[in-house]
């Protein structure tokens, strides 16, 4: 057995959760949009918004030209990489020309390009208006001064207020050509990369796509929207960032203190049109389980072997619709841990160790995706048996006569910002307490479960 790391899907080969449909009606859509546009990908991490955008960017490449000449340019960008940047705009400018050089061959036509990649970048930098603060204080005072200290220089800019106009009307105006020095640069390489081709520069354009936007700090991702709708969304662009919205309205929330403001209407503001991220069908959840099972336990004959536990992994998630493709791989990963640290084990009823067949498979996936992603309500199985039976019966979260706040108060555990969520997989927790009294326990099923959450 081995463990396979959380890796995206890069080809539609191993595209086993079925994203392919979804990708087509994305692709045919951005082909047919007049652009500047901005789409969003929305979806909870985890749900598979990588793997679509790879398969997005393997889709456009393999459709350009389209049969009537246009050229679609797809260029990736990770966000979370370069997370602790404070302009992130120029990052992303280098994206686009690493990508221009890949497909401009001929370094003498680089020279105008570059011109243009200079302007903007040099734009780019004094976006943050708290750049811009300390260069007029510099100015003033010879040092530079933080936002929130220009309060103490009042007094001098009343008094140099031709200096202080200059130097604004400059920051002003440079920031202001940001926008124009982005779409002469990919008019730039347009005509570059129709030099010599049948296609025509008026038919390409760009199709910029942004990954792990989410993974940011939510006070980033904000600022990143804001700087792509003022100053980058320019003709013959198409941008495609894939966002959590959980994580939008997070940053939200942070930049206006808590006021409240609608954040399905502010993100509205950034986002032409948003496509969310569809739930896998049962059958692509079935065949996703068996996928990452060959490649967990590659020899078939142990595949055999472990068939009986494989098939009901997948049948529970596929029941519970527990379908979020990250964390499939997590609980397979622990309950191959789970196998290898028990499978061995000498039944021993006076010491209470009991082998892998003792342990029903159906409870050992339900309680590890508990300890894995549901921690306070996995704490109620450890240690005692009559709390363990009664949060047992209790665990009815989409029943429509379940108490939310009579749970809380009778368990200590606090669920009420989390039921949506606990209700959509409500099939999950529904445990079998053991009758044969020579077999584990609900609190022994328990504690072997956190027995391996405590080796990983």
């Amino acid at each position: 057995m081995r463990f396979v790391p959380d890796t995206p899907v890069n080809d539609a080969s191993d595209d086993a959760l079925g994203f392919r449909e979804f990708v087509d009606l994305i692709q045919r859509s951005i082909f047919n949009t007049e652009t500047p546009f901005v789409y969003g990908i929305l979806g909870d991490w985890g749900i598979g918004k990588t793997s679509i955008l790879r398969l997005l960017h393997t889709k456009i490449e393999d459709a350009s030209p389209t049969p009537d000449g246009d050229v679609f340019v797809p260029i990736w960008f990770n966000a979370w990489e370069y997370e602790n940047e404070s302009n992130l705009i120029y990052p992303l400018l280098h994206a686009i020309r690493a990508d221009y050089k890949t497909r401009v061959a001929n370094p003498a036509e680089m020279r105008t390009f570059l011109q243009h990649f200079r302007d903007v970048a040099a734009a780019s930098v004094l976006l943050s208006m708290d750049l811009s603060v300390q260069a007029v204080t510099k100015e003033l005072t010879g040092e530079a001064l933080k936002f929130k200290d220009i309060t103490e220089q009042l007094e001098a800019i009343k008094k140099h207020t031709d200096t202080v106009e200059t130097v604004l009307a400059e920051w002003t105006d440079t920031v202001g050509k940001i926008k124009t020095a982005f779409s002469d640069l990919l008019d730039t390489y347009a005509i570059d990369l129709a030099r010599g081709q049948a296609f025509g520069a008026d038919g390409v354009q760009f199709v910029i796509l942004i990954d792990d936007l989410d993974r940011c700090l939510p006070e980033t991702v904000i600022r990143v929207l804001e700087n792509l709708k003022n100053h980058l969304t320019v003709s013959r662009c198409v941008f495609v960032l894939a966002l959590n919205a959980r994580i939008v309205y997070q940053g939200i929330s942070v930049k206006y203190g808590g006021a409240t403001v609608d954040g399905r209407e502010y993100l509205e503001k950034f986002l032409n049109y948003s496509f969310y991220v569809p739930e896998p069908t049962p059958q692509s959840v079935r065949k996703f389980v068996q996928d990452r099972i060959a490649r967990l336990v590659p020899d078939a004959d142990q595949q055999m072997h472990y068939v009986d536990y494989f098939r009901q992994f997948g049948a529970i998630l596929e029941d519970s619709r527990f379908v979020n493709p990250r964390k499939i791989k997590r609980i397979l990963n622990r309950l191959l841990l789970f196998i290898a640290k028990y499978e061995q084990v000498t039944t021993n009823v006076q010491l209470r160790q009991f082998n892998l067949s003792e342990y029903p498979t159906p409870n050992l996936v339900r309680l590890i995706t508990m300890a894995e992603y549901f921690p306070t309500l996995f704490q109620l199985f450890l240690y005692d048996p009559k709390k363990a039976e009664a949060a047992r019966k209790r665990l009815t979260f989409n029943a429509s006569d379940f108490d939310a706040a009579q749970f809380e108060h009778d368990f200590g555990v606090p669920i009420t910002a989390n039921l949506p969520q606990l209700a959509a997989v409500s099939r999950l927790f529904e445990l079998q307490e053991a009758r044969d009294q020579t077999k584990p326990s609900l609190v022994e099923q328990a504690q072997a479960v956190y027995s391996i959450t405590r080796l990983v």
